[in-house]
């Protein structure tokens, strides 16, 4: 049992063509070159054996061509197109400022040119077969400041509203007259006078001189528009009510007209409608009031300059002027 199974095989390395090759060859031999087995790394003649080594000629390096950075990798090529694509949009966005500054320009050259050139009174606008001619130049865009435009234009709307609702007040009147004959006449003979004065006097006394106040900035106009005005919002709040032979249909004559019964419940329904109509005028108006109370604060006006504003347009009316001459020479002839 302690026989070696491998006492009776051959050495592999025995082989004749193993020990050729593991021996050196002659020219090494002769040299006194030594084999892989006598090769001690840490011996001190391994320097002379290794500049024996160095000896061999080595070939110098092949030239090359130097190399070259492509910058095209290190930046995408859509990034060329999204640069292309913000520059077109700048273009086109200048291109549109220049257009409107040149319509601005323009629109500047003629509203120059409109305040050098003569007007025409525009308002009221009677058609051409009419005998009566327009008594004011009205344009909000031309002679307004940008600023108070929008304020102004809401007055108007407000006028507006304010002729609409005494026409209906008419209409109702008349209506009136077909339920109750006695009533009814007075109340529309008054609605006609209403009718036919309170509209110019609502555009001269309170518009007007709105529209004046916000072109000229003038104090005296915001008096005049402030004064009028209040007591057109009185006189709509006492218009709602509908007192009998006052002129307006309301809520009381149209109580009682609906009362009645039959046909009268449907023109009890246009008087109640009328001073519902009296009624959104007199809150417009109340905001409208407030609304240039505001603006009249911010431009800085007052009561002197108002008083200042009324003594200098006295004075420099002829018609007071001419009166005051002639009471000056009175005087005088009365002293001598």
């Amino acid at each position: 049992m302690d026989q070696n199974p491998f006492e009776d095989d051959e050495n592999p390395f025995a082989d004749p063509s193993v020990t050729k090759a593991t021996k050196p060859p002659p020219a090494a031999a002769k040299s006194g070159a030594a084999g892989f087995e006598d090769y001690n790394p840490f011996a001190d003649n391994n320097v002379s054996k290794s500049a024996e080594f160095s000896t061999v000629p080595i070939p110098p390096p092949e030239p090359s061509d130097p190399a070259v950075i492509d910058t095209r990798s290190e930046q995408p090529v859509s990034s060329y197109s999204v640069v292309a694509a913000e520059q077109e949009n700048l273009a086109k966005r200048q291109e549109e400022l220049e257009r409107r500054a040149a319509e601005l320009h323009e629109k500047e050259q003629e509203l120059k040119q409109m305040k050098y050139r003569e007007r025409k009174n525009n308002f009221p606008p009677f058609p051409k077969f009419c005998p009566f001619t327009p008594c004011f130049f009205h344009d909000i865009s031309v002679d307004i400041p940008p600023d108070f435009q929008r304020t102004s234009k809401m007055l108007f709307y407000s006028w507006e509203f304010y002729c609409f609702t005494l026409f209906y007040n008419l209409i109702c009147a008349l209506a009136y007259i077909c339920v109750d004959t006695g009533p009814g006449t007075v109340t529309f003979i008054i609605a006609i006078i209403f009718f036919l004065l309170f509209i110019p006097c609502s555009f001269c006394l309170w518009y007007r001189p709105s529209y004046n106040a916000f072109k000229s900035d003038s104090s005296f106009s915001y008096m005049v528009f402030f004064f009028i005005l209040f007591f057109q919002i009185l006189f709509n709040g006492v218009a709602c009510l509908g007192v009998s032979q006052v002129g307006t249909c309301g809520f009381i004559n149209g109580a009682d007209v609906f009362s009645d019964g039959g046909g009268s419940r449907v023109v009890g329904l246009m008087m109640f409608a009328c001073a519902g109509l009296f009624v959104i005028n007199a809150l417009l108006e109340i905001i409208l009031l407030r609304k240039v109370h505001v603006i009249y604060r911010s431009t800085g006006a007052s009561i002197q300059k108002a008083q200042a504003e009324f003594a200098q347009g006295a004075m420099s009316n002829k018609h007071v002027q001419n009166a005051a001459v002639a009471g000056a020479t009175a005087a005088v002839q009365n002293s001598y």
